[in-house]
Order: C-alpha cells, then sequence, then structure tokens
C-alpha cells in the first residue's frame, strides 16, 4: 500500500548569503567493490577506517559489482549498479575501484583508483575547496516502514551552470553477516547502495543557478524487501555535472533508530559444526536495537524445519545489550542438520524489521559406525562440498577450498586449494569427508588413492597433507605430507594463476592404510596449509578394502591400486610386491562372469594398462593374483 504524508519544508531565503559566499563541502565517496573480490577485503578495512575517521568531511555509497564472484548484495541491485559502472567506465574495469567527487584531478594527483591510493592528505585537500552549493537532505520512514521519504534542499551559493542531475541513494550504513557472503572472508559491509531515487540516473536539475537560488524536491520510494536491517538506512544525495562527471555537492541523512526492535545475533553456542553421536545443547543471544528497553519476546526454533516450542522471553534489556537464552536439548541422527531460530513480538508488538529476527546454524553429526565402504569422489557433479557430509573448514573465512572443472582424465572436476589467493602465509583451510566403516568381516587390507596437481608460483612450500581420526576428530594422524617443490612432482614453477591442463601434470598417489582395519570410524581429511604460492588439485579419490577370495598366511601383495576411478574404460593398474612373482589380473562384471584376463608374468612392481573400453556402464571387480592372494579392487566404467 501506498503511504503519504505531508513534508513541511523549510524555505530558504537568498537575503541571508554574502555575496561572495561559498559553501564547506561534503566530499562524496564511491567505490565499486564486492564480496568475492580478495584486493577489496584487504583494501576496505583501511579504506572504512578512513572514512569513519572523517564523517564530518566524506560521505560514501557503496557499489556492489558483479565480478569476480558471489555477491548477493549485487543481485538484490543489479541494475543500479550496473547504471553507476557504466556511468565512469572505462575507468571501473576492475574492483575496488573508488572515486572522489566524481572524477576529480590536480596537476599532481589523481583522486580515484584503488581505495589504497586515498589518503588523509588527498581526502583533506578536497575537502578544503568550497562548493558552490548548500545542500541538505531530511527523511522519514513510514509507520510500519515499508516506505522511506526523502526532501532535500539544494541552494546555489554563487553562480554556477553545467548539465547537473541530482542522485539519492538509499545506503545501509552497516550490513553485518554471521559469515561471509562471498569468498574473500568480508562480513561487514558500510555504506552499500540498496535503491537510488527515482533511480541511477537521477533528477534533472536547472542548467544555469544564480546566487540564492533554491529548488527544493520531496521523494518517496518503498523499502525493498532485501534490506538486512532497515534501523540502518541512511540517505546520501549529491549533485554532479553529467558534462564533467564532477560532484559539486553532497549531503546525509543518518538512519533514525526504531523504538522497539529485537536482534538474533549471531553467536549460536552449544553446536559444533561436526559431532559425533552426541546430544546437542544450543544457545542463541538476542539483543536490543530499539530505543526503548526490550521487556517481553517471542523464541520460535526449527530443527530441519519441524517446529519446536515457542520460548517466551522476559527480561529488561537497555539499547544494544544482550541476554543468552537456552534452546531445547537436540539428539540429531547421523546426517546433515540445521537449527532456525527467530525472534519475534517484541514488547508484543510486531516486529517491523524482520531482516535481523532469524539465525540458522547447519551441522553434520556422524554415527559411531561409519559409512560402508568404497568411498569414490571425482567431482563430477558442481555442489561443493559434492555431498552434505563432506565439510570444509575455513577459520579465516576467505578464499578456501572449491571446485575446479580441472580435471584428470575422465573426471569432471577436482578440489582446489587456491594458494595463489591466499596471501596468510601459514593458514589452514581443510576438507573433510565423513566416517567410514573398517571393520566389516573378512577385511584385510585398505588403500586411499587420490590423483594430486601443483606448481609452485617460485620458492613456496604451499603444503598439502592427508589425515586420519579414529577419535572423532579430537586427534589426527599424517599420512600423507608434501609440500613445495616435493608437492610439485616435476610441475614447473609458475607465476600466473596455475591450473593443470593436461594428464601427465598429475601424479597418483596411494597409501597404505592397512592400520585402519577393524576401526569402525574412521575420519579423512585434506589439509591445505598456504605459503602463498600457487594452486593444488585433488581428483579421484578412492578409499577401499580387499575382497580376498582366499587366507595367505605369507602375503607377497604390499599394495594395489586401479585408478582413474571412475573412469570411461582405460584404467592403469598400479601393483606393488615384497618379491617378484607370476601376476594375473581378471576382471569380472556384476554377475560375476569374467570379462578380461591380463597375465602380466613375474613382477616385482608397476603400473600396468587395462583396457575396458567397449564394456557396458556399471560395476567390476579388478582382482590381481598371485599363486596364493588375490586382491580385489571395485570400479565403476561411466559412459
Amino acid at each position: 500500500m501506498k503511504k503519504v504524508i505531508t513534508l513541511i519544508v523549510l524555505a530558504v531565503c537568498a537575503a541571508g548569503f554574502n555575496l561572495n559566499a561559498q559553501s564547506t563541502r561534503l566530499v562524496l565517496a564511491e567505490e565499486f567493490t564486492q564480496a568475492s573480490c580478495g584486493p577489496c577485503a584487504s583494501q576496505n578495512p583501511t579504506f572504512n577506517n578512513l572514512l569513519n575517521a572523517n564523517s564530518t568531511k566524506v560521505v560514501a555509497i557503496k557499489y556492489q559489482t558483479n565480478w569476480p564472484g558471489v555477491d548477493p548484495m549485487n543481485v538484490q541491485t543489479a541494475a543500479l549498479v550496473s547504471t553507476r559502472v557504466a556511468y565512469y567506465r572505462p575507468d571501473t574495469v576492475g574492483v575496488p575501484y573508488a572515486v572522489m567527487d566524481g572524477q576529480w584531478y590536480t596537476s599532481a594527483t589523481a583522486y580515484q583508483g584503488a581505495p589504497a591510493v586515498w589518503t588523509q592528505a588527498k581526502l583533506n585537500t578536497r575537502a578544503n575547496i568550497a562548493s558552490p552549493y548548500t545542500m541538505s537532505v531530511t527523511h522519514t520512514i513510514s509507520a510500519n516502514y515499508d516506505s522511506i521519504f526523502a526532501t532535500v534542499v539544494v541552494t546555489a551559493s554563487m553562480a554556477d551552470s553545467g548539465n547537473l542531475k541530482l542522485r539519492i541513494a538509499v545506503i545501509e550504513r552497516y550490513i553485518n553477516f554471521c559469515k561471509a557472503p562471498g569468498t574473500n572472508g568480508e562480513t561487514v559491509f558500510q555504506g552499500v547502495m540498496r535503491t537510488m531515487i527515482p533511480n541511477a540516473t537521477g533528477t534533472t536539475l536547472a542548467g544555469n543557478w544564480t546566487l540564492g537560488q533554491t529548488q527544493t524536491f520531496n521523494f518517496a520510494a518503498a523499502i525493498p524487501s532485501y534490506v538486512y536491517d532497515k534501523n540502518q538506512l541512511a540517505v546520501v544525495a549529491f549533485v554532479q555535472d553529467d558534462a564533467t562527471v564532477d560532484v559539486r555537492q553532497a549531503a546525509y541523512s543518518a538512519p533514525i533508530p526504531m523504538a522497539v526492535d529485537a536482534r538474533m545475533d549471531c553467536a549460536f553456542a552449544g553446536v559444533p559444526d561436526f559431532s559425533c553421536n552426541q546430544p546437542l545443547n544450543p544457545t542463541v543471544t538476542i539483543r536490543n536495537m530499539g530505543t526503548s528497553n526490550l521487556t517481553t519476546a517471542n523464541i520460535d526454533y526449527t530443527v530441519d524445519g519441524v517446529a519446536g516450542t515457542t520460548i517466551p522471553w522476559t527480561g529488561n534489556l537497555a539499547t544494544n545489550t544482550t541476554d543468552v537464552v537456552a534452546l531445547p536439548v537436540v539428539n540429531p541422527t547421523p546426517g546433515s542438520h540445521t537449527i532456525t531460530a527467530t525472534i519475534s513480538y517484541p514488547n508484543s508488538t510486531s516486529d517491523l524489521n524482520t531482516g535481523n529476527d532469524v539465525q540458522s546454524i547447519t551441522f553434520n553429526s556422524y554415527g559411531s559406525t561409519g559409512l560402508i565402504l568404497p568411498l569414490t569422489q571425482d567431482f563430477t557433479t558442481t555442489t561443493f562440498p559434492p555431498l552434505p557430509t563432506w565439510r570444509v573448514v575455513n577459520p579465516g573465512n576467505g578464499v578456501t577450498w572449491i571446485r575446479s572443472t580441472a580435471a584428470y582424465g575422465q573426471s569432471g572436476g577436482s578440489a582446489r586449494i587456491s594458494f595463489y589467493s591466499i596471501s596468510t602465509v601459514g593458514e589452514v583451510d581443510e576438507l573433510w569427508m565423513p566416517n567410514y566403516d573398517f571393520s566389516v568381516s573378512g577385511t584385510t587390507t585398505a588403500s586411499f588413492d587420490f590423483e594430486v596437481a601443483y606448481s609452485r608460483y617460485q620458492t613456496e612450500n604451499d603444503r598439502l597433507e592427508l589425515q586420519y581420526s579414529t577419535d572423532c576428530g579430537a586427534t589426527w594422524t599424517s599420512i600423507y605430507n608434501e609440500a613445495g617443490i616435493t608437492l610439485a612432482n616435476g610441475n614447473p614453477d609458475t607465476t600466473g594463476n596455475w591450473r593443470p591442463w593436461n594428464q601427465s601434470q598429475w601424479h597418483h598417489k596411494a597409501i597404505n592404510i592397512d592400520n585402519l582395519v577393524g576401526q569402525s570410524s574412521v575420519f579423512f581429511k585434506f589439509k591445505g596449509t598456504s605459503a602463498y604460492g600457487n594452486n593444488c588439485f585433488v581428483d579421484n579419490i578412492n578409499v577401499s578394502t580387499n575382497l580376498t577370495t582366499g587366507v595367505n598366511k605369507i602375503e607377497n601383495i604390499k599394495g594395489v591400486s586401479v585408478y582413474p576411478n571412475p573412469s570411461k574404460g582405460e584404467l592403469n593398474v598400479q601393483i606393488s610386491l615384497f618379491n617378484s612373482e607370476d601376476v594375473t589380473v581378471v576382471v569380472t562384471n556384476s554377475l560375476g562372469a569374467i570379462v578380461k584376463t591380463m597375465n602380466i608374468g613375474s613382477v616385482s612392481s608397476g603400473v600396468y594398462k587395462l583396457n575396458l573400453t567397449g564394456e557396458a556402464i556399471g560395476s567390476y571387480d579388478v582382482s590381481v593374483r598371485t599363486k596364493i592372494q588375490t586382491v580385489t579392487k571395485r570400479v565403476t566404467i561411466t559412459e
């Protein structure tokens, strides 16, 4: 419903102006930034500190762009941002990019470009140049907080002319995410543009101004539904010359706090993101964001979408104070789960600021007995992690493990840890797999196979480890640990953003894990430790045990690997024996029929080609046989 209110605008009289007067300038900073831009994350904190320390000199509008990655704030305002990007092109070709009062130059310094080049001295220089206009903006919000109204008064303090436009941006002064919305780790965003009134093109002003001339504008707009926190809505207005893109003057109207508003804070305690067959005791933190004391509220919670009991809360919280509220005990079954908590009816009234009412936490619960082997993963699916029971542990909330389209052989993807973009030396990011059962009767051998590809940037020692835990992650043991030139394994150093382009750049790793036989719950994880070098890729993970057909008192087979798995038919059989012996490879289909036999002869170790091209799609058992022993690996043939 449209809301209509009466705005009273105070007249500005020209008689009060000195004939030689000019106006103090409020500088406008416009930044193009992005939630998945690494340089944005590194430059924005310092830039924001500079802006915040000069609140009487400068006001900022941040435009979240659609490159280089994901950014939900851009999705919400894409068309408006695109208009402003196009307005400043060809300069805004990268992010972060910031302009001071449009594009303003002196003979010595350009006040545009990376936010890192902005300084206090440059800001002072621009702020000390008087403006030809005095300008004010005020705003109000409708009673039910669905509409915003702004009044702008522009008065000439000297004669001026140009192709002038009035532009108005509604911003959220602060947006606080519990988890980074993009991949660069930023969780706090300042001055984000949420809409422009009436649009990004602006409103045409008079082309010629005389001393004391005044124009007053009243605007109304709906508050977008995607606004995160209506308490943070502010208005920035500015006059810009479209012929020169010079910003003549800016004005700012600060957020208007609500009388009654309750928020669900990020803190969601008592719920580890990883647990094994144990009850959880979740708690949430509520915060009073209103100007009146918060005395009552309702807290509702769901577990996997199933509603629980509403918890009535009573207390007496002053503005910006908190209370911790316990939720009922949760006894999760094995799998991925989500708990959601919502606060409503603050002080027994409808909450008009619902954007800060809800918090969720997702966690994995694992049983005391692991999943049935084998574990095979080729990262063909575009979802990452590939299954809900897998986890990415990213303490820095920045660049971490992701899926890449680079792949070994015929699989469709891989897992990548981008050491190239993780600038914090020593930062650890992990890719966890769920627990598996190695205690099935008849199990005597086990192995962990995978492909790895890595190139150094120059001399860095990025490190990749494979670790296992038999105590639900309390302790971990490394079974593979390579770094730097050893991890590269012959791939030359590359000073670009490297990826493997051919199969020869991948290297097969076969890890004997016979020591885990008998364990009913074993977790695995890849641990990447950055030295700010270059990218590392993992593909075709295959964890399997033997299918022994006979009992061997003196076993001669040290290890067997069959890869890639899955495959389109071209396989490698890697064999390692303690002593040389005649070896035969026999392949059987799911019905037990022999489809191929390969006599290798007397060998002690080696990698042998096995071609099943043309066989039907499905599972096959590849059995490596010596005189008294057989080790069988199951493979999958795909189209």
